[in-house]
């Protein structure tokens, strides 16, 4: 029978690995847990290995891993990458990313910036064709270490695209998994609710990647602050310092109506906010808060994003009813309901890309590598 270990750090996004590679009876599926702490937070489910990062306990770990089919690395780090180096050249390796271990991979496109124009002045962004030339010269030994992975897997089809786009001999074929299904994670309880309420939410972290600054201005210039009782923001986690500068610069353009969301909140509690905001608006250029998008999709919400989005771009093509940043006006966030037939087709479409069923094949899919 075939054996398949899986390389992990303490996360949340452990549950759906064990989750989803529990189903298969046709091959043995094994969890390596990279962690200095020797009690963990998000891993609760049986796990065979544990290694805290020590250079001199990893010659035996390898010897371990090396008595697998196939090996799976979720999120690849510096640890991930000690370990790849060492990998037997017959095991096959997968590489499942987040977005945060390969967007370096991407972001130095010629016409690629992560920042808005208001983000980038507070950051101070350098986006010059030399600086990113500078940037791919600097990375070339990190890239030729990603040979050895015979699989890749990003959130989105397209980014894997982009990434040949900047990297034409980048090795790893495409392979699809994602964290997760719509039934058993994202809707499950809310299956057929719809929203209430005249809120919005922005973004989903304390990172500048949310574009903050740009939204707050587009909804000031448009006069669209009437348009809601409350305007949510997620910012319990991310950079701290980036926190309370956002904290302060919400206070100050959007008033009484800004409410923080400053500390991790219950599932449950977070789905009942959710389900007050019928107007979303993501200000990420890369692909980023997939849950959530996925998640509002599917309860209804009209989600607004910049129209250079990794995940707007994605969207559109696949036929979802979603909207630019831009479009956004006064008279547009009146109207701020969407056609219940539209919601209609777009939970078949989620179901069709993010439901068990798809999802149980693309893990059998890497089962049987």
């Amino acid at each position: 029978m075939r054996r398949v270990l899986h390389i992990l750090t303490d996360d949340k996004f452990g549950k759906f690995v064990y989750q989803e590679f529990s189903q298969p009876k046709d091959v043995i599926n094994h969890y390596l847990c990279i962690s200095d702490n020797t009690t963990l937070t998000y891993i609760d489910f049986p796990y065979e290995h544990h290694w805290n990062g020590m250079k001199d306990s990893l010659e035996q770990l390898i010897v371990e891993i090396n008595t697998y089919d196939t090996v799976v690395i979720h999120f690849l780090n510096k640890n991930a990458l000690n370990i790849l180096s060492q990998i037997d050249p017959e095991i096959k390796v997968v590489w499942i990313g987040w977005g945060g271990d390969y967007y370096w991979l991407i972001d130095t496109l010629p016409k690629f910036n992560l920042y808005t124009r208001q983000t980038s002045r507070y950051i101070n962004a350098k986006n010059s064709y030399l600086i990113k030339k500078i940037k791919k010269i600097s990375r070339i030994s990190k890239l030729k270490a990603l040979q050895r992975i015979n699989y890749f897997s990003p959130v989105l089809k397209s980014e894997y695209d982009m990434i040949k786009l900047n990297y034409p001999n980048f090795k790893p074929k495409y392979i699809e998994w994602n964290y997760g299904n719509l039934q058993d994670n994202y809707i499950k309880g809310y299956e057929d609710f719809q929203l209430k309420g005249k809120n919005l939410l922005i973004g989903n972290s304390a990172t500048p990647t949310n574009n903050h600054l740009d939204i707050f201005e587009k909804l000031n210039s448009t006069n669209s602050l009437g348009n809601f009782d409350k305007i949510f923001l997620p910012l319990s986690y991310g950079n701290k310092q980036y926190k309370e500068f956002i904290i302060t610069q919400a206070n100050f353009s959007l008033g009484t109506k800004a409410n923080i969301i400053s500390d991790f909140l219950p599932y449950e509690d977070y789905m009942k906010i959710l389900q007050t905001c019928d107007n979303v608006i993501m200000g990420h250029i890369r692909q980023q808060a997939m849950g959530n998008i996925i998640t509002l999709l599917y309860l209804g919400a009209k989600i607004y994003f910049p129209e250079e989005s990794v995940v707007y771009k994605h969207l559109i093509n696949k036929g979802y009813h979603v909207f630019t940043i831009d479009k956004i006006s006064n008279e547009e966030l009146t109207n701020n309901t969407l056609d219940p037939k539209i919601i209609r087709n777009q939970r078949e479409l989620l179901m069709k890309e993010w439901g068990k069923g798809i999802n149980n094949l693309n893990t059998q899919n890497i089962c049987n590598l």
